[in-house]
């Protein structure tokens, strides 16, 4: 109780340079989801890290030109994004070229044309260290709790938010204008080429967008944690959708969402929560580290709660196709005791069917259970006796059982020790249909090669 009311008193100091950093640090995350979605797609992820160290001789260079204009002018901007496109034209360039030398692969032209460009920034930021104003630390690791307080060309924006606007605007209107150009190179560059699409300068159009973004990133989260930004929501999106459309509005949405509770935990929860187990004098920390905190969550959850791919999704489906296969395994030996003409005591049966199937005492339990309940069996006189659902569904059990038992008898000429635990497993993942088509295929046999009789189908 007392770390909540720490909670909300932190939030009550909200004021409006919180509401700055939030639109400044949600506008960048949502430019960041639009590359980023074709990154993930061309698993390029790591291109937005190269770039991110080619930019730097355009950066450089552009705040060397920033520095000549009046304070505040709103050409720094233009001439900052323009120096990151400039950088990452001039990289996109250089790769193509080395690549073309068939001597050098792809991953080595990447590192050799970044880590070169990233040296000469270095170098540059060196050089003229006494002429431009531009803190390494900022541009690595973000400083978005400075950046909303210098504002834009006498106005009240923050310049911070004015560049995040505009890098989010220049993303939505390429994605607009070359949809169509940087879906299909993304997913089959042959076919694109076939069809008149430039592959490669849809690439250097990608990495352009990229180094704009991660440039327009610097000062909320730095180059380090922007590549969070780009990789991460649509990583998460990607777990979540097929759908393109849809996978770049999650993306935006996951990192608007990211944005926003990221500022708000790292100024109310974080301080509060260490002050609870001892650590004092720590009353916020820095928001663009939590933005990517909150990202890397939304991702976990992804990966556990994803309908496709989570885990606990996946673990349900095996679960639920473990207790089907032993649905099934009891109707086929209860079909083949009737067969048999023989009934035997539920704990017999239970005994038979594990011995039989290796199914677990538990799990038969549990399957007899939901077996009585859709009606497919009843229980009479200390024993199980299948209702006509039941016999219906052991008989097709056993249909497929000896079908395929006599399949890989006559067409694969398999020894015969080698028929019924291959027939054992595949008699749960044939369909009807295949049914039809084994019986076909082997002339409608009316037994197995054990003499057994292979019941109708219906």
């Amino acid at each position: 109780m007392e770390l909540l009311t720490q909670i909300l008193q932190a939030l009550s100091t909200w004021c409006l340079i919180d509401t700055w950093m939030v639109v400044m640090a949600a506008l960048v995350a949502m430019a960041c989801a639009i590359p980023g979605s074709f990154l993930v797609l061309r698993r390029q992820s790591l291109l937005a890290d190269g770039v991110s160290h080619a930019a730097l001789p355009g950066v450089v260079v552009a705040f060397l030109l920033s520095g000549l204009l009046p304070a505040g002018s709103g050409w720094s901007v233009v001439i900052l994004l323009a120096g990151a496109a400039v950088s990452g034209i001039l990289a996109s360039i250089l790769i193509e070229q080395l690549q073309r030398l068939r001597t050098i692969h792809a991953d080595t032209a990447l590192g050799i044309v970044f880590t070169t460009l990233f040296a000469v920034g270095l170098l540059l930021l060196r050089t003229l260290a006494d002429r431009i104003h531009l803190d390494p630390a900022c541009i690595v690791f973000g400083n978005l709790e400075v950046a909303v307080v210098e504002t834009f060309a006498g106005t009240s924006l923050p310049i911070g938010v004015v560049v995040a606007l505009v890098t989010l605007v220049l993303n939505l209107t390429c994605l607009w204008l070359f949809y169509k150009e940087l879906l299909i190179s993304t997913f089959d560059t042959v076919f694109a080429e076939s069809i008149g699409i430039a592959a490669s300068r849809v690439q250097l159009l990608l990495a352009v967008l990229v180094a704009v973004t991660i440039v327009g990133a610097f000062q909320t989260v730095g180059s380090l944690l922007v590549l969070g930004m780009l990789v991460i929501p649509p990583a998460t999106a990607r777990l979540l959708t097929y759908h393109f459309p849809s996978m770049i509005l999650l993306s935006m949405g996951i990192g608007l969402f990211s944005a926003v509770m990221g500022h708000v935990l790292a100024i109310s929860l974080v301080g509060p929560l260490l002050a609870s187990i001892g650590v004092d004098g720590i009353e916020a920390v820095s928001t663009s580290g939590m933005m990517v905190l909150v990202a890397s969550g939304c991702l976990l959850l992804a990966l556990l709660l994803s309908p496709e791919y989570g885990a606990l999704s996946r673990l349900g489906q095996q679960m639920r196709t473990q207790m089907r296969i032993a649905e099934e395994d009891l109707l086929a030996v209860l079909y083949r005791l009737e067969e048999a003409g023989r009934q035997v005591s539920t704990k017999d049966l239970a005994s038979l069917v594990a011995e039989s199937t290796g199914q677990p005492a538990w799990r038969i339990w549990a399957a007899s259970r939901q077996l009585i309940r859709r009606g497919a069996m009843s229980y009479e006189d200390q024993h199980y006796v299948l209702t006509e659902i039941g016999r219906q569904g052991g008989r097709q059990i056993v249909r497929a059982h000896r079908l395929w038992e006599t399949f890989l008898a006559q067409r694969l000429g398999l020894r015969p020790e080698q028929w019924h635990d291959n027939a054992s497993r595949a008699e749960h993942y044939i369909s009807s249909e295949l049914r039809h088509e084994l019986s076909n295929d082997l002339m409608r046999p009316d037994q197995d090669p054990q003499g057994r009789q292979i019941p109708p189908e219906s």
